[in-house]
Formats: C-alpha cells, sequence, structure tokens
C-alpha cells in the first residue's frame, strides 16, 4: 500500500508540472513568478521543480500507464530524488539507480554525493577523450608536415638528378 502511495506521489508532482507547463505557455512573459504566488502559493523555484519532474518522469517518460511497472526503483524514490536524479541522462538513470542500490532509506545527500562522483568521473573520461583528440590533431599535423617535408626533399633531389645528368650529357 505504501509502495503504491510513493506511485501516487510522483504520478501527482508530474500532474502538477504539466499543468504548471501548460499554465506557464498561457502566463504573460515576465508574469510567470507572480502568476504561480498568487495563483497557487508556491514559490516559482517550487513550480519550476515540478515542471522538471514532468519533463524528466512524465510526457511519455514515466507515467502509470508506462514505464513505471517497469522502474519501481526509480518510481518509489520520492520528488527531491528524482529532482537529483534528472541531473543523469535519462537513458541512464534506471541503470545507475540499479548498480548503486539506491532506496527509499538512500538519503538525498548520500545521491547526491554518488551523482557528484558519476559527474567528476565522466568529466574526467571527457578530458581524456579531449587529450586524446588534441594529440591525435596534434600528430596528423606532424604527419601531414613530415608528408610536406618528404615531398619537398624528393622534388628537390629529382631536380638534382635531372641536373646531374645534364650536366654529365653536356
Amino acid at each position: 500500500e505504501i509502495r503504491s502511495y510513493s506511485v501516487l506521489i510522483l504520478d501527482s508532482a508530474i500532474k502538477i508540472g504539466k499543468r504548471f507547463v501548460e499554465a506557464k505557455e498561457l502566463c504573460q512573459k515576465g508574469k510567470w513568478g507572480e502568476w504561480v504566488k498568487d495563483a497557487t502559493g508556491y514559490e516559482q523555484s517550487m513550480a519550476e521543480n515540478y515542471m522538471k519532474i514532468y519533463r524528466e518522469y512524465g510526457g511519455g517518460q514515466l507515467n502509470l500507464g508506462g514505464d513505471f511497472t517497469k522502474s519501481q526503483s526509480i518510481a518509489s524514490l520520492g520528488v527531491t530524488k528524482l529532482l537529483e536524479l534528472s541531473k543523469i541522462p535519462a537513458d541512464e538513470r534506471e541503470a545507475f539507480v540499479l548498480e548503486n542500490n539506491i532506496t527509499n532509506s538512500t538519503t538525498v545527500k548520500e545521491l547526491k554525493e554518488m551523482i557528484k562522483s558519476l559527474e567528476d568521473e565522466n568529466s574526467k573520461k571527457d578530458n581524456l577523450t579531449l587529450e586524446k583528440e588534441n594529440e591525435i590533431e596534434r600528430l596528423k599535423k606532424e604527419l601531414k608536415n613530415s608528408y610536406d617535408l618528404a615531398e619537398r626533399y624528393e622534388t628537390e633531389t629529382a631536380e638534382l638528378k635531372r641536373r646531374v645528368k645534364e650536366l654529365e650529357e653536356n
């Protein structure tokens, strides 16, 4: 029963986020924050969080008729943890949750630390990839210079051979 309520909470958060997305589209430019506060009592940052939940987990991403049945590990985590998980690409979240054994007992602080570690690891990989790409480009330029130099020497050698032959014939 508790798990079903967790899914219901997430479903409700998705629906709230969807309504905020729709309302923002109708809201006059520059009046969004004011409208949110006056009409709902929420702060704009909270409305933005609900919108993020909708964009990341609703609208065909996760919903009661779809992936929730396959993704109970994500659906039962709660809104705050889902906001943190939205920092991870959608196609990697389920694996991240399972690999790191993230459950309701995992604190938000622990989750933030896990995500930070993943981001640091990915950043290191990106830096290594960039370094390799730069080294490849440097070596390609060096190789091109070597080819250009070899071609120049070949041309000069051919010219010298031609001149020697010419002198020998005369």
